[in-house]
């Protein structure tokens, strides 16, 4: 009875163990949903060729009339063009900034099909709200899919970076690491991390460009900067 009993004992020590482990390593849905978006960035490829890339930014121009933010927030030469891997779709992606009111990670993206018309189109902006704390909101073919104003003073990454100096490191692929860099942290960095993931999900993945304006290789500035220390 008492080897029973042990038996018994150590099965019920291991099947402990076990289940202590599953859920130690059970990832959170911010987690899956950053490693999803990181995962979808392998399905496109930056397009180099400058003709192309103008005649998508041309593209843009005529359909940028029907959004409501201010054009001369769009930074064109910060601009992206992406072909989306075994597809006919291109990709651009526009930031959105003013140095002082929009976070750097702001941008517009827009899915061309084969004929140069547009698919869908999302809208991220990481913005100042009226109570100097940051708003965010992303938008898919104009409606709202998730909107959160925090109680989180408002910084843009230029701001952030000046303010902590050396200090911010990040190594490896950490998409948390990475908005810290841009200067989202706290609550913000949560929400805008779990839009990134949901974004990916609204049209089979390729919505995933919308909050990877950074990741997916813009070159100057702060994004750049922040880009360098969190790619492995």
């Amino acid at each position: 009875m008492k080897k029973v009993y042990s038996i018994l004992t150590i099965m019920a020590i291991l099947l402990s163990f076990s289940v202590n482990q599953a859920f130690a390593s059970t990832k959170t849905e911010n987690e899956l949903n950053q490693e999803k978006m990181l995962a979808e960035l392998d399905n496109f490829e930056e397009i180099q060729d400058k003709n192309s890339l103008d005649e998508l930014k041309s593209k843009f121009d005529e359909f940028s009339t029907t959004l409501e933010i201010d054009n001369n927030l769009f930074k064109y030469d910060n601009a992206k063009a992406y072909n989306v891997k075994e597809s006919n779709i291109k990709a651009l992606t526009i930031p959105v900034t003013d140095g002082e009111n929009y976070n750097e990670i702001s941008n517009i993206s827009v899915y061309f099909d084969s004929n140069g018309e547009v698919l869908h189109y999302t809208e991220l902006y990481v913005s100042k709200s009226d109570k100097g704390t940051f708003e965010i909101e992303l938008l898919l073919n104009g409606k709202v899919q998730a909107q959160k104003i925090t109680d989180e003073k408002f910084t843009t990454a230029k701001e952030y970076q000046e303010k902590h100096g050396g200090e911010i490191q990040p190594m490896g692929v950490n998409w948390d690491n990475f908005l810290e860099c841009m200067g989202i942290t706290g609550i913000a960095a949560g929400f805008i991390s779990s839009v990134c993931g949901f974004a990916c999900a609204l049209t089979a993945g390729t919505a995933c460009i919308v909050c990877a304006a950074g990741v997916l290789g813009f070159n100057s500035g702060a994004i750049g900067g922040c880009l360098a220390g969190s790619w492995e």
